[in-house]
């Protein structure tokens, strides 16, 4: 059972750092192709990828969203489960 637990874990975890190295590289390709095109079309602006950043920044957040959005679903579910 712990071993289980442990690779469950560890898999998890593995999994979150490949979405973070995924949202990382998107972000290093997005800023400068946006900067190309905003460029020539308009001028002066700035890329606005807030959500993709504040995975770094913000770990605690994302975690809190993901357990309240779960939650939320579970409740919805009982809800239209119930009602249907």
């Amino acid at each position: 059972f712990y071993i289980y637990a442990l690779k469950q874990s560890l898999m998890f975890t593995g999994g979150i750092a490949v979405v973070l190295l995924g949202v990382r590289m998107f972000i290093g390709e997005m800023v400068p192709a946006f900067n190309g095109i905003g460029l020539r079309l308009v001028p002066g602006a700035k890329p606005a990828l807030d959500c993709p950043i504040l995975f770094n920044f913000a770990p605690n957040a994302v975690v809190l969203g993901f357990v309240g959005a779960f939650v939320g679903s579970l409740l919805w579910l009982t809800l239209i489960g119930r009602y249907t």
